[in-house]
């Protein structure tokens, strides 16, 4: 923690499925899977890779952290009317589950997600998948359902007049989640699995018809690497506020000397979900609808306290969690919380001498 002065500031698993020959199928549309790498024979693979995340210091047992992790299949499927089936109203979607067991089920982002095993006994996963149809973009789907069971989302309406193609694009993410008091050794490759089996799905009336061209969203072996324990530098500030004279005061409430300082967050790792800050008072709070705090034992005014303001001169407020909302996961950085600290009187005499007084803050990652 750092101490502010006049405060002084103080801070402180594969699942391997046997491959199938691309082939056609679909009631009212013929789709055929489109392979993401055609030299490979594992074509209804997607993958997710190349990424780093942080496991901050502060995720808690069961909270999600990092960034999504994203696959994306701009043409999972290229799909065509079928004839003697055109001119006819259908619905399609892409289903999906995970084939892992579904410890949990946790909310996140304003949605309920299951929370599934991997092959690192330290972290779980959460997934969310969405599809585009022609051209038309479902909305984000949690992956919640158990092995084996696929979730139908809310499908896109479709209607086909003639047997020209149309795309069925797949775009799918996943977050780790903490699973362990134990920390994944930081720096650590995720072991290959693979947390996503989609297939298209239509429906017409009472009928269905379901896709037997899945597609797997697989994290290969050292294509996902999780850091540990990083943090930002958080340097002393000291303040000293400008003289004041006893008749600057016009009564209780009222504040002069006020001086802006900034609060200065550094070198803050990349790929955190989110960093926080929190501020407690080594004196007592006199004043909380205002951020006022007593001054120190070694003060020799009377009659005043210290007000702390936060960006917009809003009272700073003890206890509650601040979210620095400029961090940017992708790149990290160095950045700055403007404040403000000056004179409030806080009785209906006051006489002149010394103020000190002190604060801390102490930052929070996740």
């Amino acid at each position: 923690m750092k101490r502010l002065a006049p405060f002084m500031g103080l801070m402180l698993l594969c699942l391997l499925a046997p491959w199938n020959a691309a082939r056609a199928d679909g009631t009212w549309a013929n789709c055929v899977t489109k392979f993401q790498e055609p030299s490979t024979p594992y074509g209804y693979y997607q993958f997710i890779g190349g990424a780093t995340t942080h496991l901050g210091r502060d995720v808690a047992i069961g909270e999600p952290f990092g960034p999504w992790l994203t696959s994306l299949a701009p043409a999972a499927w290229v799909c065509t009317g079928v004839p003697g089936q055109l001119n006819l109203d259908f619905q399609m979607g892409v289903q999906a589950y995970g084939p892992y067991v579904r410890e949990a089920m946790i909310q996140h982002e304003g949605m309920s997600f299951g929370s599934y095993l991997t092959n690192n006994a330290r972290v779980n996963y959460i997934g969310r998948w969405r599809f585009s149809i022609n051209g038309q973009m479902s909305d984000w789907i949690a992956l919640t359902e158990t092995a084996g069971i696929y979730k139908t989302p809310p499908l896109i309406p479709m209607r086909r007049s003639d047997t020209s193609p149309f795309d069925v694009t797949i775009e799918t993410q996943i977050k780790l989640v903490r699973r362990s008091d134990l920390l994944i050794p930081s720096g650590s490759a995720l072991i290959v699995f693979d947390p996503f089996y989609l297939r298209h799905y239509q429906t017409r009336a009472a009928m269905t018809s379901l896709g037997g061209n899945y597609r797997i969203t697989q994290v290969p072996a050292n294509a996902v690497f999780v850091l540990t324990g990083g943090t930002c530098t958080t340097p002393d500030v000291n303040v000293e506020l400008p003289p004041a004279t006893v008749s600057a005061f016009n009564g209780v409430g009222s504040s002069t000397s006020l001086k802006p300082f900034e609060l200065r967050v550094e070198n803050c790792p990349s790929g955190m979900r989110s960093i926080g800050y929190s501020f407690a008072p080594t004196t007592k709070v006199v004043d909380t609808v205002n951020g006022v705090v007593a001054v120190a034992a070694n003060s020799t005014a009377t009659g005043v306290g210290v007000q702390f303001l936060h960006p917009g001169n809003t009272p700073l407020q003890f206890g509650p969690l601040y979210s620095l909302d400029a961090y940017n996961t992708a790149v990290g950085g160095t950045y700055v919380v403007p404040m403000s600290a000056g004179l409030f009187q806080t009785d209906a005499r006051v006489t002149p001498g010394t103020v000190n007084s002190a604060i801390t803050f102490t930052m929070t990652y996740r």
